[in-house]
């Protein structure tokens, strides 16, 4: 496992390379650098506040980023922007009423 030092050492490298190394590299890299960095940073807030649904929020959207600056063209909604954004209220919803259930249970016992 990756400690918190070396997930946010590594978050900062990929930031620092994408705004020192963009003029050098091709044409997206910059924002590339900036989505896996950010993603990075999510991971490490996730692991800092494991229960909070906002860090989980915050990882999925990150990942959307990742994908939509790779994978499909991060200058136009397109349809995985909104397939994306419905998936993760759905997901969220859905833990956080088990979280919920699961609380109101232990409390009742």
């Amino acid at each position: 496992m990756i400690s918190n030092r070396m997930l946010l050492i590594a978050a900062l490298l990929v930031l620092v390379a994408g705004y020192n190394l963009w003029a050098f590299a091709w044409h997206g890299f910059f924002y590339q650098c900036i989505a896996v960095g950010l993603l990075l940073l999510a991971l490490l807030i996730k692991r800092l506040m494991p229960n909070d649904p906002t860090a989980t929020i915050a990882i999925w959207l990150c990942t959307n980023n990742v994908l939509d600056e790779l994978f499909f063209d991060p200058k136009k909604f397109g349809w995985n922007e909104y397939v994306f954004a419905g998936l993760i209220i759905l997901i969220t919803i859905i833990r956080c009423r088990k979280t919920v259930k699961s609380k109101a249970r232990s409390l009742s016992s």
